[in-house]
């Protein structure tokens, strides 16, 4: 470092310890707020308009839309994201498994494959491709 840098650090150490050290002696001449409790001071009521009565309840009304939106959003989207995939694996592994039960319930009958089918298949096959979006 050369001379002139650190005789500005020097320089700038020095006004900064000098500005730390009158804080304090700053902090004594801002009077603080008087302390009331809150419940102590009682707000004076105002009479309540029609208008605003109205206004207050379009607003509460659009709020609940949009929260409803929100969640109808969020629904969608952890359907899409984790739950259809989800069904997916559990479509292709209930079509591994229907294979072997299909065959042992072929000794009793086309009904008894059909029931193996609507069994391990068809459930998570319906949820995967035709379930609305959304809908948990």
């Amino acid at each position: 470092m050369t001379r002139r840098n650190c005789r500005s650090l020097l320089l700038l150490g020095a006004v900064a310890a000098a500005l730390l050290l009158a804080l304090p002696a700053l902090a004594d001449e801002i009077e603080p707020e008087p302390y009331v409790a809150e419940d102590a001071v009682e707000p004076e009521s105002e009479p309540v308009v029609e208008a605003e009565v109205e206004e207050v309840e379009v607003e509460e009304e659009v709020e609940s839309k949009v929260a409803k939106q929100r969640d109808l959003n969020f629904d969608q989207l952890f359907d899409l994201v984790i739950l259809r995939p989800f069904h997916l694996g559990a479509t292709i592994v209930g079509g591994v498994f229907v294979v072997p039960a299909a065959l042992v319930a072929s000794l009793g009958g086309a009904e008894n494959v059909e029931d193996a089918w609507q069994q391990f298949v068809a459930p998570s096959l319906e949820r995967t491709f035709q379930s609305p979006l959304g809908e948990l």
